[in-house]
C-alpha cells in the first residue's frame, strides 16, 4: 500500500450517493426547527465537503442550489478527476475539486480556500487516522466563518460496539488473502456469516450482531471496502467528538437526522426525565446513546450558536414551507423508521398534510388552516412536518415556492438540468445513479435507472404516452446497448419490457410526474 493512502482503501472508488442531511437547505431548516440562527441561503454563500469521494453529493447541491458556491475536497486523484470530469460534462461553474490532504489544508502556509458557511464530513471522521482527524479540526477552525455550520457523521458507541471483533476478523481475513478491496470485504463477510452459522457465542451473546452481518452483506461492495478494510476505523463517543469540536469553537445544537431531536418518538418514555435532567449536553448525548443503542450519529455544530427568541423563531417558522418528494403512500402505509422501531402515522393526521401538497408546496401557517389541523397546537403541526422530512416524504423549499416558480427563474433550473442530463447520458452509457438535482428544493430526488430514461424520453418527444412511450424509451435504451432487467434477469420478449415500461409509467403518472414538476426535477 502506497504511503500516500495513510492506511485508507484506495484501490476501489467510492460509492456516488446523495444524503439530503448535508443540503443547505436541510441543515439552515433543522437549525431554525432547534431554534438556532443559521447561515442566510437566500444570497450568495460558500459550502465544502471536506472527504467528497466521487463528488457526486456536492456536484447535485451545486446544480441544484446556484446562490452557492461549493468546494469540495479528497485525497484520491482518481476520484477528484471523475469529480472534475462530472462539473465539466454538466458545465457547473460554482464548484471546484480540489485534491489535497487533510493535513496539508490544515497546515498551509497560504489559505487554500475561502472562509465556508457550511462545512461537511460524511463518515470519514471515523475512517481516517487520529492525525487526520485533528487535521479535520484545524480545517474547521481555520476555514469556518462565525456562524458557520459543520454536519459530521460517524460511527459511535455503544451500537457499533459489537461488531469490532467481528470487523477484526475481516480485516485478519483479508490480510492472509490479498485481493481487491472490495472482493476482500465480501469474502471476509462470508468467512464471519459462517463463524456465525458454526455456533460463536458472540452472535448469541450480542443479537443485533447478526443483523449488522445481514444489513452489511446486502451493501454495494464498492462501500464494504471503505467501511471494513482500513487500517483506521474508529467507533466514536459523542462527548469525545463534541470535545473534538469544542477545540474549532463549535457547539453541538442536535441532530440533522430530525427525528433523533424528538425525544418521545426517539427515547423510551423513562429515560426522558434523565434527560432532561443531565447536568450538560454531552452527558445528555450519552444517554441517548445508551438509550437508542446508537451505532451512527448526524450531528450539527455552529461556530457562535445564538438561540433564537420565540418570537423570532415563529417567525423563521412561519416562512417555512414544504413539497412532497415522492407520491403519498396507501392509507396505513405512512410509516416512520425511528430508535424505538417503526411507527405507523395516523391517517387522519398526516394524510391531510400529504394531499394538500399534491396541490403544491405548503407552508406552516397554511396547514393550520386545514380542517383537521386548525385546532391543533404549532407544536404538535411542527413535529408532524419533522417526523415527514425524517421520513423522506417532504422535503423543505423556499416559501412562496408554490407551483415551482422557482423553476424557470433566470439560472435557478438550468445548471439542475444539464447536471441531470449528464446522469441520464453517464446512465446509457452504464454508469448509473440513482438521484436527480431537484433546484426547487435545493436537493434531490431518488431516480431508477428506468425513470430517467422515460424522463429523458419525455424532454425530447413530450406529446408521447403509454405504449408508445414505453416503445420509444425501449428503442432509446437499446440505440445504447442497454438492456432493460428485472431482478438482474432479461425478459423473454419485448412485449413483456412494453408492459414493464408501461406499469412504471402508470407509477409515476400516479403522483411521482407531479412531484418533479413541483420540485423543478422536469418541466
Amino acid at each position: 500500500m502506497s504511503d500516500w493512502t495513510e492506511g485508507y482503501s484506495s484501490d476501489i472508488g467510492y460509492t456516488s450517493n446523495f444524503y439530503s442531511e448535508l443540503t443547505p437547505r436541510w441543515l439552515v431548516t433543522s437549525a431554525h426547527l432547534m431554534g438556532q440562527h443559521a447561515p442566510d441561503i437566500d444570497r450568495p454563500y460558500t459550502y465544502c465537503e471536506l472527504g467528497c469521494g466521487q463528488g457526486f453529493g456536492t456536484a447535485l447541491m451545486a446544480a441544484a442550489n446556484p446562490l452557492g458556491r461549493f468546494w469540495a475536497i479528497d485525497f484520491n486523484p482518481g476520484q477528484i478527476a471523475n469529480a472534475q470530469r462530472m462539473a465539466v460534462d454538466a458545465a457547473l461553474d460554482n464548484i471546484e475539486f480540489i485534491e489535497d490532504s487533510f493535513q496539508n489544508l490544515a497546515d498551509s502556509p497560504t489559505d487554500l480556500c475561502p472562509k465556508f458557511d457550511f462545512m461537511v464530513m460524511h463518515g470519514i471522521y471515523s475512517w481516517v487516522s487520529r492525525e487526520n482527524q485533528l487535521a479535520l479540526c484545524r480545517i474547521l477552525l481555520r476555514y469556518l466563518k462565525p456562524g458557520g455550520m459543520v454536519y459530521i457523521s460517524y460511527n459511535c458507541q455503544p451500537g457499533w460496539a459489537q461488531f469490532q471483533a467481528a470487523k477484526k476478523l475481516i480485516k485478519l481475513h483479508a490480510h492472509a488473502h490479498p485481493g481487491r478491496s472490495d472482493k476482500q470485504a465480501v469474502a471476509g463477510l462470508q468467512y464471519l456469516a459462517a463463524v456465525r452459522d458454526a455456533g460463536a457465542k458472540a452472535f448469541t451473546s450480542y443479537p443485533d450482531l447478526p443483523k449488522v452481518v445481514d444489513t452489511l452483506s446486502k451493501q454495494d461492495h464498492a462501500y464494504l471496502s471503505h467501511e471494513l478494510l482500513h487500517e483506521h476505523w474508529h467507533i466514536h463517543h459523542s462527548s469525545d467528538v463534541a470535545r473534538d469540536m469544542a477545540s474549532a469553537k463549535l457547539e453541538f445544537i442536535g441532530s440533522a437526522h430530525l427525528v433523533d431531536n424528538l425525544k418521545q418518538v426517539s427515547l423510551p418514555a423513562k429515560m426522558i426525565p434523565l434527560v432532561e435532567a443531565a447536568a450538560d449536553s454531552m452527558i445528555a448525548e450519552t444517554l441517548k446513546d445508551l438509550a437508542r443503542n446508537q451505532n451512527f450519529r448526524r450531528d450539527i455544530f455552529i461556530r457562535g450558536a445564538v438561540a433564537m427568541g420565540p418570537i423570532e423563531q415563529a417567525g423563521a417558522l412561519k416562512r417555512l414551507s414544504f413539497a412532497l418528494l415522492r407520491e403519498p403512500p396507501p392509507a396505513g402505509e405512512i410509516k416512520f423508521a425511528t430508535p424505538l422501531g417503526e411507527a405507523v402515522g395516523k391517517d387522519a393526521v398526516y394524510r391531510p398534510l400529504l394531499e394538500a401538497m399534491q396541490k403544491g408546496p405548503l407552508s406552516l401557517e397554511e396547514a393550520m388552516s386545514l380542517p383537521a389541523w386548525k385546532d391543533v397546537p404549532r407544536a404538535e403541526l411542527i413535529q408532524a412536518f419533522t417526523l415527514l422530512m425524517a421520513g423522506s416524504f417532504i422535503h423543505p423549499v423556499p416559501h412562496g415556492a408554490g407551483g415551482g416558480s422557482l423553476r424557470n427563474a433566470d439560472g435557478e433550473g438550468a445548471a439542475a438540468r444539464r447536471f441531470n442530463r449528464m446522469v441520464q447520458a453517464r446512465g446509457l452509457q452504464g454508469l448509473d445513479y440513482s438521484f436527480l438535482a431537484a433546484p426547487v428544493s435545493g436537493g434531490g430526488v431518488i431516480a431508477q435507472f428506468i425513470d430517467m430514461m422515460i424522463l429523458m424520453t419525455l424532454e425530447s418527444q413530450p406529446k408521447l404516452k403509454g405504449v408508445a412511450l414505453a416503445d420509444a424509451v425501449l428503442t432509446l435504451m437499446e440505440s445504447h446497448g442497454r438492456e432493460l432487467l428485472k431482478e438482474g434477469k432479461p425478459f423473454a420478449s419485448r412485449d413483456e419490457k412494453i408492459a414493464e415500461v408501461t406499469a412504471r409509467l402508470d407509477v409515476m403518472n400516479a403522483g411521482k410526474f407531479k412531484a418533479w414538476r413541483d420540485l423543478g426535477v422536469m418541466a
